[in-house]
């Protein structure tokens, strides 16, 4: 069991980390389908920066599934196979999966709720009105930018696309790389904090990142 911190949106795509001595911090990014009590993903396993499989291998393709108790809890396995897949030169490695429904899901979402500027740090976010997001850090000469969109407005949960300059450094991320995925606004602190998830899994070149920012 290692620790997990999953986003899933309403449509069924899902943006998990974990960390833990098997995958050494990896992403897992894919779509549920729902069957009943049960859901199953196919997803890419994208290492997390400065991390790799135990064989050396720094994504793979598998899946993720288990049981649902609808917004109480998840519990499963996920099944990866490193890249180049077995027999081959690649492994499979198995986790359990644990996670438990938070009630931050339950907030409202809107483009007005998340606008603002994030920090402290190096890179400075900015998130407009209208959903565009800019970032720059003026140390490294990473700049992000991309659009933040609503996906069902009960929740809070966003769809996010972004794209990279200068970032391999920062984030890991090859230049030009184009990425997609989830966002979302906790306010259990004070001050409330966004965490922004994407991924490339098209090109060959498989990369993730996240951004975790206080508002300002």
């Amino acid at each position: 069991m290692t620790p997990v911190l999953g986003l899933v949106a309403e449509t069924g795509e899902l943006f998990f980390n974990a960390g833990g001595a098997i995958n050494g911090g990896v992403y897992y990014v894919g779509q549920f389908t729902v069957d009943g009590n049960a859901i199953n993903a196919n997803i890419d396993a994208i290492a997390m920066q400065n991390s790799h499989y135990p064989d050396g291998a720094t994504w793979g393709t598998g899946t993720l599934g288990g049981q649902i108790v609808e917004r109480t809890s998840i519990d499963g396995g996920v099944t990866i196979n490193t890249d180049p897949a077995p027999p081959a030169q690649g492994h499979t490695y198995s986790n359990s999966l644990s996670l438990t429904f938070s009630s931050q899901y339950n907030r409202a979402s809107s483009l007005a709720t998340i606008a603002g500027n994030y920090g402290p740090s190096s890179l400075a976010l900015t998130i407009s009105a209208d959903g565009v997001l800019f970032a720059q850090d003026a140390g490294t000469g990473c700049v992000i930018n991309g659009v933040i969109t609503t996906i069902d407005t009960r929740f809070n949960m966003y769809a996010v696309t972004l794209s990279t300059m200068n970032c391999a450094a920062e984030f890991a991320v090859p230049d030009g790389a184009q990425l997609k995925g989830l966002a979302t606004l906790n306010n259990s602190q004070a001050p409330d904090y966004v965490i922004i998830r994407a991924a490339d899994t098209v090109s060959a070149t498989k990369s993730a990142m996240t951004i975790t920012m206080n508002r300002m």
